[in-house]
């Protein structure tokens, strides 16, 4: 277990190399890798320029035009600074890099704080082996701070800080638009707590819930935004629409074991490396609760869904 100062010293020196070294990797590219990264941009640079608004003029053949209701109203906002910039593409490149750098300073955090100042070279395992990670961080879309927030309240959880839980829950809900996702894993914790540790905390479900609704109802464009997340869900995804065509269809297991060797690779290795030590009960519970959560998000990969 690392000290307190050597913890924050790590974390610090994680997330300044990884901004830095993101921030060389990305501007090297021509364009944002990613349409949607544009349509993010666009959104955010009209915030800055006319304010939060109700309806999307240059979506005239979409349901954002009359009732614009913005699934990602945080990310958004918080994109308005980037936005804004002379060539909006570098402020998406500066925007990605910061946020893998948060990313892998909450990565950073958790691995020095449970092996030791080792712990810092989790991030770079992470982003430098697994090309479908990787994928998924270069697109400027709301999935990066969805993951950075679950990051945050897996350690909440298990602390039974149940309070920030549902304000964590409350700004999932403003920046990404499958609140679903961080519910139910709420409910799984929870199922934890009741199979495990053999005790029912309806906080654990409780405060997450509420934080949802508060950003559902709270929403400046409610209730365009819930009827948006009503069609884009409960209508839309319930037909074959969303099957991938045959050019675009689903890598094969040969090319996911390749593209992702190094990955397995460094899986393997920190599981030959482990000690048989019990560790403490709190230490323990992250554990189990960061493995439930990687159970899900893998389940949800192996279906091609997005987390």
């Amino acid at each position: 277990m690392a000290s307190r100062s050597t913890l924050w010293v790590s974390v610090g020196l994680v997330f300044a190399a990884s901004a830095l070294v993101l921030c060389l990797l990305y501007v090297r590219l021509p364009v944002l890798p990613d349409g949607d990264s544009y349509y993010h941009l666009a959104v955010a640079r009209a915030y800055a320029e006319r304010g939060l608004f109700h309806r999307l003029e240059w979506a005239r053949l979409s349901i954002m035009y009359d009732g614009f209701g913005d699934k990602e109203l945080l990310f958004h906002v918080l994109l308005v600074p980037f936005a804004v910039l002379s060539d909006p593409t570098t402020g998406g490149f500066i925007t990605l890099a910061l946020l893998g750098a948060l990313v892998a300073a909450a990565l950073a955090y958790g691995a020095v704080a449970a092996i030791g100042r080792w712990g810092v070279a989790i991030p770079l395992l992470v982003f430098g082996t697994s090309a479908d990670f990787m994928l998924r961080m270069i697109r400027l879309r709301p999935e990066t701070l969805s993951l950075l927030l679950i990051l945050i309240a897996i350690p909440l959880a298990s602390r039974r800080r149940t309070v920030w839980l549902g304000v964590v829950a409350w700004l999932y809900t403003l920046s990404y638009t499958a609140f679903e996702a961080f519910l139910g894993l709420c409910v799984l914790f929870f199922i934890y707590d009741v199979w495990v540790e053999r005790r029912a905390d309806w906080r654990m479900i409780l405060y997450p819930a509420m934080g949802v609704a508060l950003g559902l109802l709270l929403h400046p464009h409610f209730p365009a935004n819930v009827r948006v997340w009503v069609v884009q869900n409960l209508s839309f995804y319930l037909g074959n629409e969303t099957l991938p065509s045959p050019e675009n269809a689903s890598r094969t297991t040969r090319d996911t074991l390749v593209l992702n060797l190094g990955w397995w690779a460094g899986l393997l290795v920190l599981w030959r490396s482990r000690v048989p030590v019990a560790p403490p009960n709190e230490d323990r519970r992250l554990r189990d609760l960061t493995l439930l959560a990687t159970a899900a998000f893998a389940l949800l990969y192996v279906l091609v869904y997005r987390f």
